[in-house]
């Protein structure tokens, strides 16, 4: 048995040197580390690319709805689109604004809502699955359902009658303003409405 002792304890003296010890340092919870203030870049970083991301792929979807013609794409609606015209030329500023429940009366304009609003959904799925890390439950992009409106302006034709062939009487135009606010969602980040105008 003193033997065996003996062993244990030039074995345990022997080695017990080499052990090391490791401790931890307890941090106040208001003590600010370099680490967060490179995450909170980090994060800002990919906020700012995300709303980059959503008005790039939002204007270039704008972009290929510039002109729509009443005549040739919807040509049940010429009379609906005669009364518009008809309704902003007798404003006093030619204007008029129409939410999603009066652009539903108009197809041509209904269908560009409905357009923005699957693009806007594809470009949400899109974001969704690219920075999934930050996205399990939510959606990056919010947008209200009763929060859009199109600005409708009268094209006055009369005074540019000599650039255009027919009488001015028998060509109609208007021009659109969409306003459509939205938010973007990012790891409880504050983020301002942005209010998408084309």
């Amino acid at each position: 048995m003193k033997r065996l002792l003996t062993l244990f304890s030039v074995f345990v003296l022997g080695f017990g040197s080499s052990l090391g010890v490791v401790s931890c340092t307890v941090r106040a919870k208001h003590e600010r580390d370099d680490n967060d203030e490179l995450d909170r870049n980090q994060d800002l970083e990919i906020l700012n690319q995300i709303k980059k991301e959503a008005k790039q792929t939002l204007s270039s979807w704008w972009q290929t709805k510039t002109m729509i013609d009443i005549i040739k794409d919807y040509p049940d609606q010429i009379s609906l689109f005669e009364e518009l015209v008809a309704q902003l030329k007798t404003k006093n500023d030619g204007s008029l604004t129409l939410t999603s429940t009066a652009i539903s009366k108009y197809r041509f304009l209904h269908q560009l809502l409905v357009g923005f609003k699957a693009e806007f959904n594809n470009l949400n799925q899109h974001l969704q699955n690219r920075y999934s890390n930050y996205y399990l439950d939510t959606m990056p992009l919010f947008l209200g359902e009763n929060d859009i409106s199109f600005d409708l302006y009268n094209i006055n034709f009369n005074k540019i009658a000599k650039l255009v062939q027919d009488t001015p009487q028998a060509v109609l135009g208007i021009t659109v303003q969409v306003n459509i606010p939205y938010e973007v969602h990012f790891k409880g980040m504050p983020s301002q409405d942005i209010t998408f105008k084309f």
